[in-house]
């Protein structure tokens, strides 16, 4: 039996990559698989708030629209 495909557009910010995926989670995974995290020492939080970014508050909830 094979899995039905469909073609999904991630975007992350202004870049937007089309994925042929069988569900979105599994397109969202495709591309996520580039990142990298790791925890941040204080000096390196410190270098990039001065730098202008934002600490970003994660949550279990869905953005609204």
């Amino acid at each position: 039996m094979s899995t039905t495909t469909r073609i999904y557009a991630v975007t992350d910010g202004p870049t937007t990559r089309l994925v042929e995926a069988a569900t979105p989670a599994q397109a969202i995974r495709h591309v996520a698989r580039r990142m990298l995290c790791t925890v941040a020492s204080a000096k390196h939080v410190a270098r990039l708030v001065s730098e202008g970014v934002p600490v970003e508050l994660a949550s279990g909830q869905a953005e609204a629209k």
